[in-house]
């Protein structure tokens, strides 16, 4: 992490490949050495959480002997990017002189299209995150046609819509959009439990100054973090990481210590890699770190609400819901649909929480701000629909109301889902 200028790069290696390895040799060098010092700046919404936004800057020795920060490139860590399987470097302003050494920037209305390309081109099924994002969107796309369908014979009463239609298509489409909620959630919720490295309690512990235990995983988790950058085959990682480089290859059959997931290897293993895969967070690491991340716990409410919400689109089905007494359906209808829709605003709430460097400074230059800001809106809508809803009987401007509020709803979620799609 020295000066970009001192390191040699080939004109053929692409740009991410380049930043990777100079940025990843420079952090390994230093993290084997005993002396190594870090600088960090830690921050998050709550003190009582774990730190969500994290700027980690490695110190390394010049040639007078004397620890240097490295001003080129930083490397950020945030929770929520952790969770996705995305890493961050903070890199200085382009002036033009070094270009292949330098990411592109992906904010740029070229490098933005291609990524809505990519929307519908490329389908990673294996990707957790992928999978949240369309089954979100899915979702709140048949939520909006359930807003329509309940709108339309209020808005035209003429239209030849039967009521039993209406109770039908209505009934089916909240059974399938909570049905797809559902499974979005379920996913979302083993996203945060098998997590990328570097998690927050690993780092609070680093940056108290507990470093012993943590320097032995800076290595895998570096490359770990750094491998989503630029898929590289087995030759390419060989040569960029194998003895020629002077560098371990930093990829065994080990297993490292990931939130209580896995089991630590022996401590003379150089290397590590995340093998196993968990339903669930083990009772040490629920007590110990689960509780604390902000982002573990908005998935567990995100999910018991979504639990919640199919119930809602059981009894919703055909055949249940209308055959309820206005009281029956209270109970086992908007009641439950009243307290999952609370679920979600606290969900999306912390979900928002967990981008900001503090609980009181929006980060709307960051796109995960806009998906639980998004999220938020969707949650609300959805609120004052179930508030609405024992109200409806008998009272068409309420119901038109209700209705109104599912569609906008639906449509927040499901601009909050395409953004993370």
């Amino acid at each position: 992490m020295t000066s970009l200028d001192k390191i040699e790069t080939k004109a053929t290696r692409s740009s991410a490949e380049s930043t990777r390895s100079d940025f990843v040799e420079r952090v390994i060098t230093a993290a084997s050495s005993i002396k190594t010092k870090f600088s960090s700046h830690a921050s998050g919404p709550a003190a009582i959480f774990n730190p969500t936004n994290v700027r980690l800057r490695v110190h390394t020795s010049g040639s007078d002997g004397i620890q240097h920060p490295a001003t080129d490139m930083a490397y950020l860590w945030r929770s929520r990017d952790n969770r996705k399987g995305r890493t961050s470097i903070a890199v200085p302003r382009d002036d033009g002189r070094d270009p292949l050494k330098r990411p592109r920037f992906t904010a740029s209305r070229g490098q933005v299209a291609k990524g809505i390309l990519r929307m519908f081109t490329v389908f990673p099924y294996y990707d957790m995150a992928y999978l949240v994002g369309v089954l979100f969107a899915i979702g709140s796309a048949i939520f909006v046609a359930n807003g329509i369908i309940c709108l339309l014979p209020i808005a035209y009463p003429d239209l030849k819509f039967g009521h039993e239609a209406r109770h039908l298509s209505g009934g089916l489409t909240c059974f399938l959009g909570a049905l797809a909620y559902q499974f979005g959630a379920l996913v979302a919720y083993l996203e945060a439990v098998n997590d990328g490295s570097f998690h927050g309690s690993a780092m609070k512990k680093f940056l108290q100054g507990h470093e012993d235990e943590e320097k032995q995983l800076v290595k895998a988790k570096l490359y770990a973090f750094f491998d989503h950058l630029t898929p590289i085959r087995g030759r390419e990682r060989r040569a960029m990481f194998g003895s020629e480089s002077g560098l371990p290859t930093p990829f065994t059959t080990a297993s490292i210590s990931r939130r209580g997931a896995m089991d630590l290897g022996s401590e003379d293993t150089g290397s590590h890699e995340y093998s196993r895969f968990r339903w669930w967070p083990t009772w040490k690491s629920l007590k110990k770190h689960c509780i604390f991340e902000i982002g573990w716990l908005a998935c567990s409410v995100q999910l018991v609400s979504a639990t919640l919400y199919m119930v809602v689109g059981i009894v919703d089905l055909p055949g249940i819901m209308n055959t309820l007494e206005p009281w029956q359906e209270n109970l086992a209808y908007w009641i439950p649909d009243m307290v999952a829709s609370a679920g979600f605003i606290f969900a999306s709430l912390l979900f928002t929480l967990e981008i900001q460097d503090k609980w009181f400074k929006p980060q709307p230059r960051i796109l995960g701000w806009w998906v639980g800001s998004f999220a938020l809106l969707g949650s609300i809508g959805f609120e004052i629909c179930a508030a609405f809803g024992p109200a409806t009987y008998g009272n068409e401007d309420i119901e038109w109301q209700s209705s109104i509020a599912t569609t906008w709803a639906s449509a927040a979620f499901l601009i909050a889902s395409m953004l993370q799609w």
